[in-house]
């Protein structure tokens, strides 16, 4: 049997089975690791060897030596030189705290793969340990290798390039958001390339995470002098509200939109799914009323429908999908979020009666597969438990 299949088993069979590892009380370094061969017979081929390596590495973790798991997974890894094992001891090096090891275990990871994204591992690594003029000058550096990317010019396609660049390296840290190391790097970040707008989003979660909004909200209202109808900004400034629960700031941030822009559409629309959204279904109902753009009559009646729900209105969201759903695509996507909508308020039957088309096919309802395959499955695990939990309200 060829190594790579043996690698190829084991990897799936330990990522389905491997416990999550406790953090050492003493965790040994990684040049320590590096360093502790277990003892084993001298002729074993390579095949037998790597079986070796990760039960033992198994064996290990069951009987709570993490550290002493986690060292032999990292030698495994570097032992077969792959990515995937190379992942997956980076991964247990994080989970017991061991970021400057994890940081060791990079550069020797780069030096043996193929793969361009390790970086973003380094420098999560580092911003974890506390390296943060490290993480910043590596992220930098890793734009300003590749040609067009990070370097200051006023150019809209340049910036593009260079938030493409980024991009990974803010979603890795925003992964471990709690961290405050991790505001310190997107704070740099943001410093290094003020204009761009991904980048100061970014920031502005960080600090709305970690509880500073007025900090965030001034960023935002910074940008919005130059850009006032940006959506995605505005929605931005009321999340912040929104989520520190200070609901009525949150309402008027959309109530002077809509002020200084009746007539847009669009902006009607986002304001009705704010009400949605903190379950103002009698406001999102009101507002959806007014909206006439035929360009978003989709996106309307579709919370339209769920509003309906909200309100116990079955027959009016009934209405709705069968009197402005014709194209076939989404119709289905309507068909299905109706159903999900009555499931999840109890009403059984009804969801069943709408999710059940999308799971039967015949003559009269053939099966198209560009369109069908993305609800049939969803709504087959759906109806069965609908059935066993009983009938609801009709």
């Amino acid at each position: 049997m060829k190594i790579s299949i043996i690698i190829n088993i084991i990897s799936i069979l330990a990522a389905l089975s491997w416990p999550l590892p406790a953090i050492a009380k003493e965790p040994p370094s990684l040049a320590q690791a590096a360093g502790k061969t277990p003892a084993h017979p001298k002729n074993w081929d390579n095949d037998t060897r790597a079986v070796y390596d990760l039960l033992l590495a198994q064996m290990q973790s069951a009987d709570t030596d993490y550290a002493g798991s986690v060292d032999t997974l990292v030698k495994f890894a570097r032992t077969q030189k792959n990515d995937g094992l190379y992942a997956k001891a980076y991964k247990a090096l994080l989970q017991t705290e061991r970021y400057s090891d994890a940081a060791m275990l990079c550069k020797i990871w780069q030096q043996q793969s193929k793969h361009k994204g390790i970086n973003k591992f380094y420098v999560l690594a580092l911003t974890l340990n506390g390296d943060i003029d490290q993480a910043v000058n590596a992220t930098l550096q890793a734009l300003k290798s590749n040609p067009g990317k990070g370097q200051h010019t006023d150019s809209d396609d340049n910036m593009d390039n260079i938030e493409r660049a980024l991009y990974p390296y803010l979603q890795m840290l925003v992964s471990h958001w709690y961290q405050p190391s991790v505001t310190e790097v997107i704070a740099r970040l943001y410093e290094a390339y003020p204009d761009s707008e991904l980048v100061a989003i970014m920031y502005v979660k960080q600090l709305r995470w970690q509880g500073q909004l007025e900090k965030a909200v001034d960023i935002v209202d910074k940008r919005r002098f130059n850009d006032p109808k940006n959506l995605g900004l505005v929605q931005e400034i009321s999340d912040i509200y929104r989520y520190a629960v200070r609901l009525d700031e949150a309402d008027k941030v959309w109530q002077q939109l809509l002020a200084d822009y009746p007539n847009e559409a669009e902006f009607q629309f986002a304001y009705a799914q704010f009400l949605f959204d903190r379950y103002d279904f009698a406001g999102a109902e009101k507002t959806l009323a007014t909206i006439g753009d035929s360009n978003l009559e989709t996106q309307v009646n579709t919370l339209k429908i769920m509003t309906a729900i909200q309100l116990d209105k079955y027959a009016e969201a009934e209405a709705i999908f069968a009197n402005h759903f014709t194209d076939t695509a989404e119709k289905q996507r309507a068909r299905y979020n109706l159903a999900n909508s009555l499931l999840q308020q109890k009403q059984y039957d009804l969801a069943k009666k709408y999710f059940q088309p999308l799971v039967d096919f015949n003559d009269e309802n053939p099966r198209d597969p560009d369109i069908d395959n993305e609800f049939a499955l969803p709504a087959a695990l759906k109806i069965a438990p609908s059935q066993r939990l009983g009938k609801g309200r009709t």
